[in-house]
């Protein structure tokens, strides 16, 4: 991004000083400045640090051991050199520049500001001078003052044109203007696809996008299932049924925002599911889903509330309605990926008295860090979640339980999108789930569960979809004890 590369040293020494510096300080900067060109860093700052030692009063070689530090983001050591430099010699445009750079890489914007002005001044520095006073100005608010400053770096240095170009999508971004941003942006993605800012225009291209779009989205989708082992979903702590089926699943849904600003959003849904058994079909399940939710943008991070109630029949008749709320978080987190924080908090009413023991409150916590692997679609996450079953009409299935799962999606060849992943959870059972046979302890439960699936989007609005679901539980009760595999063949529709 600099281009500055500590720059042209050789122009350096040969530039008039108030005093010449001693032949020894001189030629221990040249050679250290021929191990910096070779890479050995750490051999070229001994070299500039016996320089200094030679002739504390050498300027020249203060500023070349201040720009060496910086250029490995020691800012701050670099600090006392820089500063140093220009105690002896005001001039040094080109120390100037870097102690403006090193404060700005420090956020100490307002101690920037007046070296970068000086190091502006001098034609060959200031683009460099100009682009980091941009991104002071953009820190501290100061858009319209940054937009000049970028634009200035562009036409003064061609090596910092890119970059510009980023930072002035990011002020149009904020300042609402979507087609300049856009503009920018793509032009950012197409000359450095591959650069950390040309990963990021594309981020900011998909939400303008995204924001621009229309109001309505609704989708839904079908799929064939076989499962070895038919449990009650949604009936948590529940034994399997120790029978196999084949279903088919239909889920359809859609989403209206009412509102949204340039940083926040409001959005209403509903959704609905139903799977029919070929035999079971006392275990079909429908489900009538309303969500809402907020979400704002406050830069540094992503705040939102989801809100949705469940209402299940069973076979036709009530089953469970469920109410469920979650707040969380997104810290993006660049060049890196993003650290997903929530809760959730859930209420849960059996209508049906044969399960009206398993209801009761829900509380979890969750953390998740995903970590982009370089290109566009891969990324792997980790996470953990605690979780408290608290049932209300007795106390055989209230649980503490912990989990921990990673997950990986990787694109493939002829655009399929692959996802494996993979769980354990740890559920410890009330003291009451003694009375289960062999009777003795608490029922204590650890469940192992990997999947994956295939995804394959044949245009826009429709995906093909190939999944496998492998859940593997063991229990020290043997009735809750078993193992469910899980095939799925379907499509999906989205507009």
């Amino acid at each position: 991004m600099r281009g500055f590369a500590l720059l042209c040293f050789a122009a350096i020494l040969a530039a008039a000083r108030p005093a010449p510096a001693s032949e020894q300080s001189e030629s221990l900067s040249a050679r250290a400045l021929v191990e910096l060109q070779k890479g050995d860093t750490a051999a070229a700052m001994k070299l500039f640090d016996q320089a200094v030692a030679a002739d504390p009063q050498d300027a020249t070689a203060l500023y070349q051991r201040g720009a060496a530090l910086a250029k490995e983001k020691k800012y701050e050591e670099a600090l006392p050199d820089l500063k140093a430099a220009l105690a002896i010699r005001p001039n040094l445009n080109e120390a100037a520049l870097e102690l403006g750079i090193a404060l700005v890489e420090l956020k100490r914007n307002e101690e920037a500001r007046p070296w970068l002005l000086q190091a502006q001044k001098q034609p060959d520095l200031d683009g460099q001078a100009s682009f980091f006073l941009g991104i002071a100005d953009m820190r501290d608010g100061k858009l319209d003052s940054a937009r000049a400053n970028f634009e200035r770096a562009r036409a003064k240095d061609p090596s910092v044109d890119v970059s510009s170009r980023y930072y002035l999508g990011v002020i149009e971004y904020r300042a609402g203007n979507a087609q300049a941003a856009s503009d920018h942006f793509a032009f950012v993605q197409q000359q450095s696809p591959e650069s950390a800012v040309g990963r990021e225009s594309a981020n900011f291209l998909q939400l303008i996008q995204g924001g621009q779009s229309a109001r309505t989205h609704v989708y839904g989708g079908v799929s064939i299932q076989y499962d070895t082992n038919v449990v009650l979903a949604p009936a948590t702590g529940v034994a399997a049924t120790g029978q196999a089926d084949g279903r088919v699943t239909l889920n359809a849904g859609g989403v209206y925002v009412p509102w949204r600003t340039e940083n926040s959003r409001l959005s209403v849904g509903y959704d609905f599911y139903q799977n029919l058994q070929f035999h079971l079909t006392d275990f079909n399940l429908q489900d009538h889903r309303p969500t809402i939710q907020f979400i704002h943008d406050f830069g540094l991070m992503r705040a939102a509330m989801l809100a949705q109630y469940d209402y299940y029949f069973l076979d036709g008749s009530s089953f469970l309605q469920q109410v469920t709320a979650v707040p969380y978080v997104v810290i993006p987190e660049e060049g890196i990926g993003r650290t997903e924080i929530y809760l959730r908090f859930e209420w849960l009413d059996y209508l049906q008295t044969d399960f009206d023991q398993l209801s009761g409150y829900d509380y979890a916590g969750g953390i998740r860090q995903v970590i982009a692997l370089g290109e566009e679609g891969q990324e792997v996450w980790i996470g953990y979640e605690g979780e408290s079953m608290d049932t209300t009409h007795t106390k055989l299935y209230a649980f503490d339980a912990s989990q921990v799962e990673i997950s990986l999606l990787w694109p493939l060849p002829w655009d399929v999108f692959l996802q494996a992943s993979y769980r354990f959870r740890f559920e410890d059972y009330d003291a009451e789930s003694a009375i289960f046979p062999p009777p003795g302890d608490p029922r204590r439960d650890d469940e192992n569960r990997g999947g994956v699936a295939f995804r394959k989007d044949l245009n826009q609005y429709i995906s093909f979809v190939a999944a496998w679901i492998g859940t593997f539980n063991l229990s020290n009760k043997e009735f809750f004890q078993y193992n469910r595999q899980i095939g799925s063949l379907g499509v999906e529709v989205r507009y």
